[in-house]
């Protein structure tokens, strides 16, 4: 019974949940584990959505590779899912950080959709699914560009379910899911996007983000993190920036979706009583 207990309690304040959803999955020897780790040095082809929950976060995950998207030429489109406004009840932020983020948009070529969900309080229901079913079907993405799941912000974990919840009604051609870091690094990355050319870009977009840069440099935790994938990927050999993701296919997505909040839901994870009570 003390075992148990103090197992629950790791698991539920030491960060654990993420070694816990490894081994539930490799138990199942999961064929994912086993796909190349090489560095990808080009996109392939096909549009791409970036699901970003609040105006900076698809430049800190994802910047790199959108741009070799849209140097390829690919249609890019961001959906900024929340107001961005962090809770706080401060005078002209939401169309501060709007307008720097419609900056980004504008000097590299993407296109832009805002939602007005409050941020810290996105949740996944038949009206906001069904919002993102329909641009789904408008955008037709190859590329479904989200926060892992393993993030532990609530808007970034939610806009996993939202995902899922809209993909269920999404009837379009096949879509390739690829979870990508902001906060939380993620576990056992399956593709690596080789963003050495294109990381000077990433840092103008982090640049542009001034309101976010003033409390935290993005652009020090994207050289940190970026460099160490690199790094990891050529075993020391080169120097350079990766991007990382947990990439899948919509239904071997959902079913490490599932796992992962499953294991949530064991240990009594607050973003589990978060879902639940969505």
């Amino acid at each position: 019974m003390l075992k148990a207990a103090l197992k629950r309690l790791l698991l539920r304040h030491g960060g654990w949940e993420a070694n816990a959803w490894i081994h539930s999955r490799r138990a199942r020897n999961d064929p994912i584990f086993a796909e190349s780790r090489s560095l990808i040095s080009d996109v392939e082809p096909g549009s791409a959505l970036i699901l970003a929950p609040h105006p900076d976060d698809e430049a800190i995950g994802v910047g790199g590779t959108m741009s070799m998207h849209r140097q390829a030429g690919t249609n890019v489109t961001v959906l900024y899912l929340t107001d961005g406004s962090a809770g706080k009840e401060i005078e002209g932020l939401v169309e501060t950080r709007r307008g720097e983020a419609r900056t980004v948009g504008a000097h590299y070529g993407f296109k832009q959709i805002f939602w007005d969900e409050p941020d810290t309080r996105l949740r996944s229901n038949p009206t906001s699914a069904g919002r993102l079913a329909e641009i789904l079907h408008e955008t037709k993405p190859r590329y479904l560009y989200l926060p892992s799941f393993f993030e532990k912000h609530v808007d970034h974990f939610m806009a996993n379910q939202l995902a899922m919840d809209a993909l269920a009604r999404y009837r379009g051609p096949e879509i390739s899911l690829c979870g990508y870091e902001v906060w939380d690094n993620i576990v056992m990355p399956n593709y690596h996007i080789d963003i050495t050319e294109h990381f000077d870009n990433k840092k103008h977009m982090l640049s542009l983000y001034r309101t976010p840069m003033k409390d935290t440099n993005y652009i020090r935790l994207c050289e940190a993190r970026d460099a160490m994938h690199h790094f990891l990927q050529c075993f020391g050999i080169s120097d350079g920036y990766a991007e990382a993701f947990f990439r899948a296919d919509p239904v071997t997505y959902k079913s490490h979706f599932d796992a992962y909040v499953e294991v949530l839901r064991q240990t009594g994870n607050p973003l589990f009583i978060k879902l639940a009570t969505n």
